[in-house]
């Protein structure tokens, strides 16, 4: 059988070849804005240094890249006024939707940019042209699974409730190192917008709406930096363009401070860290431990004839879940613990299914109350204890095994 840590390399592969292509996107961008390649690759550098791990093995990855071959064709096709290109680039933000949702950014800037510079033609074909797609992939899907269930993992899905969590850990260098760099390409896209040609200007919407749609979107619980990278793309690429200006290159001092800012921000350790996960050393010891504990575990839970049937609840967030898939029920508890979840989502399959002894097994590393339910449950027999886990049989169940005792 397939063990997670393969599984987790497989995606982690393909999730770094994705976000590889994402800051190489950003040189294109930059070129394609007229800076040099220098510059283009530098900072394409830079923004590959601010992905944060949200990026490295989820649909994020694609999403950004998707995201950045339509801001491309958008900038291309308003540089050379490209009916084409623009179409391409409606047609790559359709595809960042069913990528995440968060894709609509993409379309989102397309159309503001055809509003704001009032090409109605555009517009009008931008917006046929994106319903006609999105109407077709989302009804087949809606044939496919039901509505119901397209309703709740597109849009109940994404109502976590409000978090600030995230601007608290924002208070690093790192961070602040970001923070400048948004900054500095506001003000050069404001002058942009004021008195340049279309290529700029359409980069100077794209810029603000991202930046202001990536702010108001990491509000919601679970966000991270991975929502202001579609900023950073555009930010970084107008750096490049920016450093390799007259302005800049006229004067050694202002040449030598940007090349240093833009140093500053590379992170090599971001591409140690991952290369050591790749290559199964992760950097976190007790992470290996409990990886081998939940392993062991799982083993036990297939080959003993007592155990080897029935749901499992396993207590919180563990590795062990990954080697339970389809006998693992209420995963992502973290979610399903919030205020929101309880008013969005039916949740009573959960309780019935511990009170009717479906869920035959709950694992945890130590005692506490379940998930949701807390200590109103059927009692739990203790069956066994190895590796770092207590194993419970449900007194629902039908068949209980020997126990040392009961909570």
């Amino acid at each position: 059988t397939t063990e997670p840590q393969e599984v987790y390399v497989l995606i982690r592969t393909i999730g770094l070849v994705l976000n590889l292509l994402f800051a190489w996107s950003c040189y294109w961008i930059a070129r394609e804005l007229g800076a040099p390649w220098w510059w283009a690759v530098l900072w394409g550098t830079v923004l590959f240094s601010f992905l944060p791990r949200q990026v490295y093995s989820r649909p994020d990855a694609l999403n950004l890249v998707l995201f950045a071959g339509s801001m491309y064709f958008l900038l291309r096709g308003a540089g050379r006024r490209s009916s084409n290109d623009l179409l391409f680039a409606t047609l790559l933000g359709c595809a960042a939707v069913m990528a995440k949702q968060s894709g609509v950014l993409a379309l989102g800037v397309i159309g503001a940019w055809a509003l704001f510079t009032r090409q109605w033609t555009v517009l009008l074909r931008h917006v046929v042209l994106s319903t006609i797609v999105l109407a077709i992939c989302i009804g087949w899907l809606c044939l496919h699974y039901s509505t119901h269930v397209i309703v709740l993992n597109l849009v109940t899905s994404i109502r976590n409730g409000i978090d600030l969590t995230l601007f608290r850990t924002l208070l690093t260098p790192r961070f602040l190192g970001m923070f400048l760099v948004q900054a500095i390409a506001l003000v050069l896209c404001w002058r942009w917008w004021r008195g340049t040609g279309p290529q700029l200007k359409a980069l100077s919407v794209a810029y603000s709406l991202s930046i202001a749609f990536g702010y108001a979107t990491s509000i919601k619980y679970g966000s991270s930096t991975a929502y202001y990278m579609e900023g950073m793309l555009l930010a970084t690429a107008a750096m490049a363009l920016w450093s390799g200006s007259s302005w800049v290159v006229a004067d050694r001092s202002r040449l030598v401070g940007i090349s240093l800012l833009a140093l500053l921000f590379i992170q090599p350790r971001q591409v140690a860290w991952g290369a050591t996960v790749l290559l199964g050393r992760d950097t976190v010891v007790n992470e290996l431990h409990e990886y081998q504990e939940a392993k062991a575990m799982a083993a036990f839970l297939r080959e003993d004839p007592r155990f080897r049937k029935g749901l499992v609840l396993v207590y919180y967030h563990d590795h062990l879940e990954n080697f339970l898939v389809g006998r693992s029920v209420l995963t992502q508890k973290d979610i399903y613990q919030l205020p929101t979840s309880a008013a969005h989502y039916d949740l009573s399959a959960y309780r019935n299914a511990l009170e009717d002894g479906t869920i035959r097994f709950v694992v945890m590393r130590s005692p506490g109350p379940l998930a949701l339910v807390g200590d109103a449950h059927p009692p739990l027999a203790l069956a066994d204890q190895r590796n770092g886990y207590l194993l419970y049989i449900n007194s629902a169940s039908e068949a209980l095994a020997p126990a040392d005792h009961a909570y």
